[in-house]
């Protein structure tokens, strides 16, 4: 999106792009939390950094 913003394409391409982060980013939370929710399966005193962290990293 930065690329495209910063490239100044048309209007079309940076509404694709924000688009195409908006469909990705769900999929990407729901794996982190599989994984992680199966290293804790492995091993329950590992550590975690919470929901909320995971979202605001997720957003940056």
């Amino acid at each position: 999106m930065i690329v495209t913003a910063s490239t100044q394409a048309s209007k079309t391409a940076i509404a694709f792009a924000i688009l195409l982060a908006l469909v990705t980013v769900p999929p990407v939370i729901a794996y982190a939390t599989v994984v992680h929710r199966t290293c804790r399966s492995i091993d329950p005193r590992a550590k975690t950094i919470g929901l909320v962290p995971m979202l605001i990293m997720t957003v940056l």
